[in-house]
């Protein structure tokens, strides 16, 4: 056989090379889930016991993290996806339990329609920030801003004009520093 060439089937294996290829890739879709991956590939008229597939990633580690990592961008997309429209109608559920709200306020127990908009609206929101994070946008942002634009606005919300000190009232403690580190600490 020529180098680089693979062999029809791996030795002791039931299934042709494209078949584990398929079985790795319907693993790697569904998160590593076995029993998620045979329903996807029988569906798609290729049945890999769940318990065949769930060996897998430890028989051909190597195949399976090159699979994963090729396969990682679509997950990361197709779970976005997911994330999105589960915000997308949690906020609509939300909304419409708000109108409910309005309009049925006097007979419907209040808490529990309140109950039900506050965990409509805070899975909405986990929803949308799991969509962000898988398609690499910013969960966090930070500012950053010189001592100068820090002064210059300390001086405009306390209406303290240019050449006048800025004193801000607060308070502070001491730490001595020990002339030397402890062994058995860090260094900064």
């Amino acid at each position: 056989m020529a180098p680089g060439v693979l062999p029809e089937r791996q030795p002791g294996s039931r299934y042709a090379n494209a078949e584990q290829e398929r079985g790795l890739v319907a693993l790697a879709l569904c998160s590593g889930n076995s029993r998620r991956a045979a329903k996807l590939l029988a569906d798609r008229g290729l049945p890999i016991p769940r318990s065949t597939l769930k060996q897998w990633p430890d028989l051909y580690p190597d195949q399976y993290a090159g699979v994963q990592t090729r396969v990682l961008p679509e997950l990361k997309a197709r779970l976005a996806e997911e994330h999105t429209a589960l915000a997308e109608d949690l906020m609509d559920l939300s909304r419409e339990m708000a109108g409910r709200l309005m309009i049925e306020y006097t007979e419907l127990p209040v808490r529990d329609l309140s109950s039900g908009i506050r965990n409509a609206t805070v899975a909405s929101a986990v929803h949308t920030d799991k969509a962000r994070d898988l398609r690499g946008e910013a969960t966090t942002v930070v500012e950053h801003r010189s001592i100068k634009e820090i002064e210059r606005r300390l001086r405009e919300l306390f209406n303290v004009p240019p050449g006048e000190p800025l004193v801000i009232a607060g308070e502070a403690e001491e730490i001595e520093i020990p002339a030397e580190i402890p062994e058995g600490t860090d260094e900064a």
